[in-house]
């Protein structure tokens, strides 16, 4: 039988030696070991000292933890949810990126919530998303969020966006939009008038059938 070493006190990876245990187990010396989680575990000496075991088994969990969540993302990419996610990203947080000028340059940002892949693509799911729609900010003017975003359809982007021109009249700045909602006037008829180069006063007073 080998010389007995006492391990009291020395750390192996996550496991600090508190004392030997009561009982060994057949034949073979244990020792009661603390974890950095917290949790107390009883482990055989050679087990200790050949790095067999490294934790309470916590170390073990978070590994397979690790595997599902990259398998998840690894099953996601590639896919138009995911690719509107990465796009979405891209161009306001890449300066490199040839939209940026036009999203992140101009302090459009996505918040914190959907930088997770995973928070963005529940909250799709949830909110009406299929593959014949694309995300649309409800105002132009602000980020990336889910009180600022729906789904839309090309043409609903078109016609938002069409609509979308800023008009500045005693001293407020509304996109046309907002302006045709505010004074009960057809927006289109109210981009019409922007089209042929109206002012802003004259575009907005002048009657025209309501909406």
């Amino acid at each position: 039988m080998g010389k007995f070493i006492d391990l009291t006190g020395q750390k192996f990876s996550r496991l600090t030696v508190l004392q030997r245990a009561e009982n060994n187990k057949h034949g073979q010396v244990m020792w009661l070991c603390q974890c950095e989680c917290g949790n107390v575990v009883v482990v055989r000496a050679h087990h200790l000292k050949d790095g067999h075991t490294s934790s309470c088994g916590c170390f073990q969990k978070e590994q397979a933890t690790a595997r599902v969540a990259k398998a998840h993302k690894h099953k996601m990419t590639g896919t138009r949810l995911y690719n509107i996610w990465a796009n979405m990203k891209q161009r306001c947080l890449n300066p490199k990126d040839n939209r940026f000028n036009d999203y992140g340059g101009r302090g459009i940002m996505v918040c914190d919530e959907w930088l997770i892949a995973d928070n963005f693509i529940s909250w799709a799911l949830k909110n009406g998303y299929n593959d014949n729609l694309t995300i649309e900010r409800i105002d132009n003017n602000k980020g990336y969020s889910p009180d600022n975003c729906r789904w839309a359809t090309n043409d609903e982007q078109a016609h938002n966006k069409r609509n979308n021109h800023l008009l500045t009249f005693q001293g407020k700045t509304q996109n046309v939009t907002q302006w045709a909602n505010e004074l009960k006037i057809n927006r289109d008829s109210l981009h019409t008038r922007i089209q042929r180069g109206w002012t802003a006063e004259r575009a907005l007073t002048k009657k025209v059938h309501s909406s």
